[in-house]
């Protein structure tokens, strides 16, 4: 398991089903709702972990 980062979600697009995250290292980092955890919207802080699948892309996205 990798370690968790903190983040805001800074845009969500509700057609394409997914976003992006600034995480504290201000990297954008996008997203795809499936692997959100719970109802978030834009400027919620998230907590989530990062896998490489064509670039970084976060995952087990959780309010904090």
């Amino acid at each position: 398991m990798s370690k968790l980062r903190v983040g805001t979600i800074v845009y969500i697009d509700g057609k394409k089903q997914s976003g992006v995250i600034v995480d504290e290292n201000a990297q954008d980092i996008t997203f795809c709702m499936e692997f959100v955890n719970d109802f978030v919207k834009v400027d919620d802080q998230v907590s989530f972990e990062i896998t490489l699948d064509n670039g970084l892309k976060a995952i087990n996205i959780s309010i904090l």
